[in-house]
């Protein structure tokens, strides 16, 4: 059995419609200032939770708090963090580079003209001509099989099949099945 309770005495707090215009001006203030603060995080309020969140850059998981001031911190504690772990990759980054330098690749060959040095010219070997695309076939073209030039065997014939957008609204009964 369900008993019913008689509503409070006292009156329930409904905001004026100038108290909400001022503590949405007050929030678009503070998101203002974050954006202007952490031009590469995403923030903003949310209005049925109450909390405001932001999406900063390189996270994996959105920052929540109760109030702008906290998320502001938490901002700055998360950028904080992210500087100096790339700090970090970069002077370990920098200090396992290796000591030995890397072999020099090898130069082309030259040789000089039977002249010598006198002349100064260098010969430089190039690779060989190839030969023209239009010769003609040195074999006759092959006569075409029964199935057609290009196929050796019997043609495939496609079973017709429902389409996968037909297969799927039938699968939900929405169109009779073919």
């Amino acid at each position: 059995m369900s008993t019913t309770l008689a509503p409070p005495v006292w009156p329930i707090p409904v905001p004026t419609p100038d108290e909400e215009r001022s503590k949405e001006e007050r929030r678009q203030r503070q998101l203002a200032a974050l954006h202007a603060r952490f031009p590469d995080a995403l923030a903003w309020y949310g209005p049925k939770s109450g909390l405001w969140l932001a999406a900063p850059s390189g996270a994996v998981v959105l920052i929540q708090a109760t109030s702008a001031a906290d998320l502001a911190a938490q901002l700055a504690a998360y950028y904080k963090a992210l500087a100096q772990a790339s700090r970090r990759r970069a002077v370990t980054a920098s200090s396992a580079a290796p000591q030995t330098p890397r072999p020099a690749f090898a130069q082309p060959t030259q040789r000089r003209t039977p002249g010598g040095a006198a002349d100064g010219a260098v010969v430089r070997s190039t690779p060989p001509q190839q030969a023209s695309c239009t010769t003609a076939p040195t074999s006759p073209p092959r006569r075409p099989t029964q199935a057609g030039p290009r196929h050796a065997g019997p043609r495939h014939v496609a079973e017709p099949t429902p389409g996968r957008f037909r297969r799927f609204m039938s699968g939900l009964g929405l169109v009779a099945a073919a």
